[in-house]
């Protein structure tokens, strides 16, 4: 059904009742993230007719606008007050949640400090840094890259796999002198691609190097010093 296996873990979570109650979508590629995630929903429900699920789910549609208002939050209130029509999980989706302003993030906050049994949060967004810090902190967070062709770069595979694996503290200016030879915007190919393998191929011992890649992308991003951020990558904790 996915590409991305953690796709498929999530669905087995809702299927053994061991789910998170909210969700954040980290992607490159918003509309091919909010197919996946619309499958993952449809699957949750077991159901290929979202309109026999409308009772159940409700989307903060992605729009035009720079701002999901306090308003159209509010439409949320009346959802949370009625009971499961098919007496199952609850839905929501945000998109476009880095989006969402102080006002409406803090209504959002109120319900996942006290989650509402069988009421799922899911949150879209292509934007993690803008999205309200505390949210963050109460949601699992699924990072869904996309590459614009099906196969891997395996010379970056190979390159990342030495990198993490063969190089240590010793090593360090060896290392840097490497990454000499790529600017910024190839470091973040390389990191995000080597991301991307990850995800397809998710371990549990995995788990900290994708942290640490997705915010190594995050810091390459704001133009932090590449050596910096070789150091956080072979020297910093989580």
């Amino acid at each position: 059904m996915f590409e991305n296996k953690r796709l498929e873990n999530i669905l087995d979570e809702f299927k053994n009742k061991t789910n998170s109650h909210s969700f954040i979508f980290y992607t490159n590629n918003f509309e091919k993230c909010r197919e996946d995630v619309v499958t993952l929903i449809k699957g949750i429900f077991n159901t290929q007719n979202l309109d026999l699920i409308k009772m159940d789910f409700i989307t903060i549609e992605k729009n035009n606008e720079s701002k999901i208002s306090k308003e159209r939050i509010e439409s949320l209130k009346t959802f949370f007050k009625t009971k499961s029509y098919l007496n199952k999980n609850r839905v929501y989706l945000i998109e476009e949640a880095h989006k969402l302003t102080s006002i409406s993030a803090n209504i959002i906050l109120k319900f996942l400090e006290e989650p509402l049994e069988g009421v799922i949060a899911f949150f879209i967004t292509t934007n993690l840094d803008s999205v309200l810090s505390t949210i963050k902190s109460r949601s699992q967070i699924i990072n869904l890259y996309y590459d614009d062709t099906s196969i891997i770069n395996s010379e970056y595979i190979d390159f990342m796999e030495k990198f993490l694996n063969d190089y240590t503290q010793k090593d360090l200016f060896k290392v840097k002198k490497i990454f000499q030879n790529y600017d910024r915007n190839e470091i973040i190919t390389i990191f995000e691609t080597y991301l991307e393998y990850l995800y397809r191929n998710i371990l549990e011992n995995d788990v900290i190097i994708i942290k640490k890649l997705n915010y190594a992308i995050s810091l390459l991003n704001k133009n932090v010093n590449v050596d910096y951020v070789i150091d956080y990558i072979l020297l910093g904790s989580e």
